[in-house]
């Protein structure tokens, strides 16, 4: 039985996030432009790009939205996930597949209560002295709670 006093805190970085929303800007132009020089017709380009930015526009404000929830990331031994708002309020957090932590870095894909779902990239720089370790341990002790598909 693990104890819930062990967990680890990691503090978000804002110049991360601004990196992550100027990623998907770059991403959205990019595939804007992408799309104008395929061999389609004019109507059909037009229709594929309105979709891509009014995607593009749809999971960025997505993302805009979790990052303005919380400022700090609280994992637990037994594998719950919460986001700490500035106000010191928590929500519970799930951790979606795709999510992975290497020695210097983790992205992690989480989703809140409400459905809103949204990256986060995390340093180890940012860490309390220990807090990277016990996130890579808590890791690969829970590897299946983090991340596994839901069957229904």
């Amino acid at each position: 039985m693990s104890s819930d006093k062990f967990f680890c805190e990691l503090t978000t970085h804002d110049l991360l996030r601004k990196c992550l929303i100027a990623g998907g800007l770059a991403a959205g132009l990019s595939g804007t432009v992408l799309i104008l020089l395929m061999p389609l017709a004019g109507g059909w380009r037009l229709a594929l790009c309105l979709l891509w930015m009014a995607s593009s526009l749809l999971e960025l404000r997505a993302q805009w939205r979790g990052m303005r929830r919380i400022d700090r990331i609280r994992i637990h031994s037994g594998g719950r996930v919460e986001g700490v708002g500035r106000d010191g309020d928590c929500q519970s957090l799930e951790v979606l597949s795709g999510s992975m932590v290497l020695e210097r870095c983790a992205w992690l894909r989480l989703r809140f209560g409400d459905g809103l779902y949204y990256g986060e990239w995390l340093w180890r720089d940012g860490a309390r002295a220990g807090d990277w370790r016990r996130l890579q341990l808590v890791w690969r002790q829970r590897a299946a709670l983090f991340g596994r598909s839901r069957v229904s």
